[in-house]
């Protein structure tokens, strides 16, 4: 005869207690990925990873737009850092076996994206001091509207199916050359209230006649240098999120990383200067039209 029982379980028969969730676990693993892979495209397109890194926070986290932007600007800034770097050792590494015109980087590539940095700024300044005040809300419609119609010319004159397929109009790339292509192009990108890299990557490419991958390379630069003060002041108004905007920054240098390592391998592979174009166009495209759609369900309803 036993003396005690055994102890009674709260659970029926054969069921065990189900384990709880590691949310926080979980939602770093999805900053972490969702990161590097934006990182990643980033580096491979010239676009500024913040801007659509910034509504994936509002999104998932209920951030406030300032705080959104502020993490998100340090992760952008430390993607087109790390795409620069594995850019830069990749083209030293295997610079004595690569022929002119696949060689990853321009000549003077350091000194010609600070050009592009210091015009853009002028231009974008000159456009803030006339346009004081953020963009009108159609304005921003219209500018994303003309984005995407854009986009489309140079999907199309990419994949050679209309009469834009034209020689380029390549200047010298004088040092004026490069300062006259960057305040034209940062002012209209601060007109417009577009993303980085938008409309850099085609005046580049078309205008200035640089390879594709050269021309994002430098757009990379550019946003890099241009990054680097609004992070600094982000960081010292304590806006930048302390737990998900390491994660977010560990994702953005690993994918930065990467997508300059992929971007070297396209660029010497021969017929892949259309496909970069194609992809740069398809994801600020993309970006333009979640812009227009965010915009216009944000409007109230009657």
């Amino acid at each position: 005869m036993r003396m005690f029982s055994p102890p009674q379980s709260d659970y029926p028969p054969h069921a065990r207690p189900r384990k709880s969730l590691n949310q926080g676990g979980i939602k770093h693993a999805v900053v972490l990925t969702l990161g590097a892979l934006t990182a990643m495209v980033s580096a491979l397109t010239g676009l500024g990873a913040q801007a659509a890194f910034a509504p994936m926070l509002t999104w998932m986290f209920g951030y406030a737009a300032d705080k959104a932007q502020a993490t998100a600007m340090q992760f952008g800034w430390a993607a087109a850092v790390a795409a620069v770097a594995m850019l830069a050792f990749r083209s030293h590494a295997q610079l004595s076996s690569t022929a002119n015109w696949l060689k990853i980087l321009p000549d003077g590539y350091v000194w010609k994206g600070v050009i592009l940095f210091l015009g853009a700024t002028v231009g974008a300044a000159l456009a803030a001091r006339l346009a004081s005040g953020p963009p009108p809300a159609r304005r921003l419609q219209w500018s994303h509207t003309l984005t995407i119609g854009l986009m489309l010319a140079v999907l199309a004159q990419a994949t050679r199916f209309s009469w834009l397929d034209a020689p380029h109009a390549v200047l010298s790339r004088s040092p004026l050359d490069l300062l006259l292509i960057a305040v034209s192009m940062g002012a209209l990108t601060q007109a417009m209230g577009l993303a980085g890299g938008v409309l850099a990557v085609p005046a580049l490419y078309y205008i200035g006649g640089f390879a594709a991958q050269q021309a994002i390379a430098l757009s990379l630069l550019v946003i890099a240098l241009a990054s680097l003060l609004p992070v600094l002041g982000y960081a010292r108004r304590g806006l930048v999120d302390p737990v998900y905007g390491r994660i977010a920054t560990v994702g953005g240098l690993a994918g930065g990383a990467l997508g300059g390592f992929l971007l070297t391998y396209f660029a010497r592979t021969p017929g892949t200067q259309s496909v970069l174009i194609c992809l740069f166009a398809a994801v600020a495209m993309f970006l333009s039209a979640r812009e227009l759609a965010r915009a216009a369900g944000s409007k109230p309803r009657a």
